[in-house]
């Protein structure tokens, strides 16, 4: 009975602060912009934040026993490799806000997933530094994490970009600046972060590359030695830190073409 009244409670509390927002955000309009729009988004935020922390205080402990066989990968990436069986996985695009809409459709199922996928993109935002929360809350629920990271570089605000011609999209023909080093600072601050974590994580780098298409890292701006190239110098930076908690993920399109061209980055 106190279990049912505490989550009521809690769930009351988000209701009227979620309520509080939406008025304040009817009543400011156009004034909501700036520090008054930051300010109700921070608060939004930590509703999330409050909700996720009671979600994993009572989803954490069961469903870490369902996955007890998996216990000892969360922290040995040898473990993990050896494992004789399948695993499976889910991504959810809310999971930036909460990992609720993964644990509704494990229910929903009737499983517990192994794997949870989460995106981040390169740059100097906040939400673009290395996601140290997400992959506690992941892995306190006995998940392992699988980060897609995305080498995006337009939203670089300090010297990354330095030097590219005015009007210039710093995605276009990006890679060979990773290659000579223009964002070594970001990718050490990543790779000390992801080793200090202590905890196995899959790591998905500059996915679906030879899509000619949606991604700026792909054949339509560079080449595929660009590629191999700047692969070998993210995960030379991780291996020179002794970042070895991190599996690293080949991931190609299966609907196009040049795989074999692309293969090196995983072989070499």
């Amino acid at each position: 009975m106190k279990k049912v009244i505490a989550r009521f409670s809690v769930v009351f509390a988000a209701i009227v602060v979620g309520l509080t927002l939406v008025y304040l955000l009817a009543f400011l309009g156009d004034k909501s912009s700036g520090p008054a729009e930051n300010l109700l988004n921070s608060l939004n935020r930590s509703v999330f934040e409050l909700e996720e922390e009671y979600i994993l205080k009572n989803k954490s402990e069961s469903r870490a026993q369902r996955l007890q066989w998996l216990s000892a990968s969360l922290r040995n990436k040898d473990s993990l490799q050896s494992l004789n069986r399948f695993l499976v996985g889910a991504y959810d695009h809310r999971v930036d806000i909460s990992l609720q809409p993964i644990l509704d459709l494990e229910d929903s199922l009737r499983t517990t997933f192994p794997l949870i996928h989460i995106y981040t993109a390169w740059g100097s935002k906040k939400e673009q530094r290395f996601p140290a929360e997400k992959i506690r809350a992941i892995t306190t629920l006995g998940s392992i994490p699988v980060v897609t990271w995305e080498p995006w570089l337009n939203d670089f605000t300090g010297g990354e970009n330095q030097g590219i011609p005015t009007g210039q999209d710093p995605n276009k023909g990006g890679l060979k600046r990773i290659v000579v080093g223009k964002y070594d600072t970001y990718i050490r601050q990543w790779a000390e972060e992801a080793k200090d974590s202590g905890v196995t994580l899959l790591l998905r780098l500059g996915h679906e590359m030879n899509d000619p298409y949606r991604y700026p890292w792909g054949p339509q701006n560079n080449q595929p030695e660009d590629y191999i190239a700047a692969w070998k110098h993210v995960v030379g930076i991780f291996r020179e830190l002794k970042a070895d908690n991190v599996i690293w993920i080949w991931a190609p399109h299966l609907a196009y073409g040049e795989l074999e061209a692309f293969f090196q980055a995983l072989i070499g």
